[in-house]
C-alpha cells in the first residue's frame, strides 16, 4: 500500500458544508468546494490505494481526479490529479487494507508553552465516530487517563480531552475497510494549534497509511 505525499504543496482548507456551493476554486494547487477558510495547515499522506494505484475496498479513498472536484470538501493537486484532504481539524482514518489495522494517535499543542487542561481554560478536545465504544474502552483503560488526557463516550462519539501539550494514545483497532472521523476543536487561547497524526499498522507493525493533519482557531476576515 502507497501514501499520496501532499506536503510539498497543500495547504489545508476548511469548508462549512451547509454554506457550500457547488462551485469549486483552483489556485496554487489548491482547491475548494464552496465557502472556505484557510487554515495554513498540512499533512503528510493519506493511504487508500494499493501498488496499483486502486483501492483494495469497495469505499475506499478515490484515485487522483484530473478535474477539478465539485463534492464539498478540500483539496490538494499532486502530481497524479486532485485529490481530497482533510479541512482544518478533520482527522479521517480509512482502513483499506484486507485486513483490521492498529491506529496509534499522537496529538501535540504548539507552542509547548500553552498547557491545555482537563478542567481550565485551554480546552483542546477531539472526537471520534466510535458507535461500538471500542476506542473508549481502550483508552478509559489507559494509565494516563485522568492525568494527561481525558476521555466520554456519548451518542456513538468518544471525546479526548487532553491535559498536556503532548499525548499518544493506546493503539486501537481498525477492521478492514471501515473508515471513521475525528474532529477536534480547541478554545480559549487563539494562539494555540493543535497537530494531529494517525499510523495505521498490520498486525505485524508494517506502518500501511498515515495522515496528519492540525487545528486552529480561525479568525474571520
Amino acid at each position: 500500500m502507497r501514501s499520496v505525499s501532499t506536503s510539498a504543496v497543500l495547504v489545508l482548507l476548511a469548508c462549512c458544508i451547509s454554506g457550500c456551493g457547488g462551485q469549486a476554486s483552483a489556485s496554487g494547487g489548491v482547491a475548494t468546494v464552496g465557502g472556505a477558510t484557510s487554515s495554513g495547515s498540512g499533512m503528510g499522506g493519506a493511504g487508500g490505494a494499493n501498488a496499483n494505484g486502486t483501492s483494495t475496498c469497495a469505499n475506499g479513498l478515490s484515485a487522483p481526479s484530473a478535474t477539478r472536484p465539485t463534492l464539498p470538501g478540500c483539496y490538494a493537486y499532486v502530481s497524479q490529479g486532485w485529490v481530497k484532504v482533510p479541512c482544518n481539524c478533520e482527522l479521517p482514518i480509512d482502513n483499506t487494507a484486507p485486513a483490521t489495522a492498529r491506529a496509534r494517535f499522537t496529538f501535540t499543542v504548539d507552542p509547548s508553552s500553552i498547557a491545555p487542561t482537563l478542567d481550565g481554560p485551554v480546552d483542546v478536545e477531539i472526537t471520534f465516530d466510535d458507535a461500538d465504544r471500542s476506542w473508549f474502552n481502550v483508552w478509559a483503560s489507559q494509565p494516563d487517563t485522568g492525568r494527561t488526557f481525558g476521555v466520554t463516550a456519548s451518542n456513538g462519539s468518544t471525546t479526548v480531552r487532553l491535559g498536556a501539550y503532548s499525548v499518544t494514545l493506546a493503539s486501537v483497532d481498525e477492521p478492514s475497510c471501515q473508515s471513521r472521523q475525528g474532529m477536534a476543536r480547541v478554545s480559549g487561547d487563539s494562539s494555540a494549534k493543535l497537530v494531529m497524526a494517525v499510523e495505521l499498522s498490520d498486525s505485524v507493525g508494517n506502518v500501511l497509511s498515515s495522515v496528519d493533519n492540525s487545528c486552529v482557531v480561525l479568525v474571520p476576515p
